[in-house]
């Protein structure tokens, strides 16, 4: 959709060059103010800014448009009427008083989907519609549509997808499950039946006490002892890489280390390469053997060729040139 996007607005006549011309003259002189750069650079200046802005502002970005076609396009005419389905089968549970407007939501879906027809676009007026933390940010500019007179409504499709899009991420945590699901069932089954009468057995397994702040102390404990003997250790020996502060952001600095030696073996490497290939990636004066590829330099990027004299000439297989 963004590649598509891209290439209606290269299409537009006259923009393309108005954005270029404004890009040179800013990066020409950027010191400069913008009345003096900017708008002398645009074909009418100032005026043919203002006509662009109110464009844009009449018109809306292609952007929008081009993603409430394929949005429509790929939900309601395809996705809407099986997954409506699928959520009327299935039934929806929550322990948690924090997701009931989710449950809320699925309610409503159901509900309009049994006495309303499709044809019906937006809810009715009034109707209890909950928004936060249901829809994604990204949707919420195509929730809403005037109606003839100019009343936001809520557009039923738009929410439907909102809607299934987070109920899909509470799912994978386990927020909200399904009743006789295997895999996505209520967290509490996951348990064992009898773990609440075998508690201190079980506990006594893991090695845990039962008090919960008895095991945040002991925790408390063993990261204060650890972090300490790490403080005791680096601090006696006064490693001058190393900087410990008492400020609360950024306390452990480390400072870059020296360039270590080039290794015996990889001079042995480049050798053997040398000897067999009869050239280096930095012979070659075009610099292109150490970018051309993804994997590193001079990787097929070059071959012996036999020369008519008694020498072996070699070329750069990416640019051509002699080496």
């Amino acid at each position: 959709m963004t590649s598509d996007f891209v290439a209606e607005l290269n299409r537009v006549s006259g923009k393309e060059n108005i954005l270029f011309k404004m890009t040179e003259a800013a990066l020409e002189a950027p010191e400069f103010r913008v009345e003096d750069v900017i708008y002398p650079a645009v074909p009418g200046g100032h005026k043919t800014l203002v006509s662009l802005l109110h464009e844009y502002r009449a018109k809306g970005t292609s952007y929008r448009q081009h993603k409430q076609r394929v949005f429509k396009a790929s939900y309601t005419n395809h996705y809407r009427t099986g997954l409506i389905q699928i959520i009327e089968a299935l039934e929806f549970g929550s322990t948690n008083t924090v997701h009931a407007p989710m449950m809320q939501a699925l309610a409503l879906i159901k509900r309009y989907k049994s006495e309303k027809s499709n044809r019906i676009n937006c809810y009715e007026l009034g109707e209890a519609v909950p928004i936060d933390g249901i829809v994604p940010p990204e949707l919420v500019d195509l929730l809403y549509r005037a109606d003839s007179r100019r009343r936001q409504r809520i557009l039923r499709s738009v929410y439907e997808c909102g809607v299934f899009q987070s109920l899909r991420e509470k799912l994978r945590c386990k927020e909200i499950w399904v009743k006789g699901a295997e895999k996505w069932r209520n967290p509490d089954d996951d348990l064992p039946q009898d773990y609440e009468a075998r508690r201190a057995e079980n506990y006594a397994k893991l090695r845990k006490p039962l008090d919960p702040r008895q095991f945040i102390d002991d925790l408390r404990d063993e990261l204060d002892h650890e972090l300490g003997q790490l403080n005791d250790v680096l601090g006696n020996q006064k490693l001058p890489w190393l900087k410990i502060s008492e400020q609360k952001t950024g306390a452990v600095q480390l400072s870059p280390l020296d360039v270590l030696p080039e290794p015996v073996n990889l001079r042995r490497l480049k050798a053997a390469i040398r000897s067999r290939a009869m050239w280096t990636p930095s012979s070659c004066s075009n610099g292109c053997c150490w970018s051309s590829t993804p994997t590193g330099p001079g990787r097929g990027s070059a071959r012996r060729r036999p020369a008519p004299t008694t020498t072996a000439r070699t070329t750069c297989g990416t640019c051509g040139a002699a080496t």
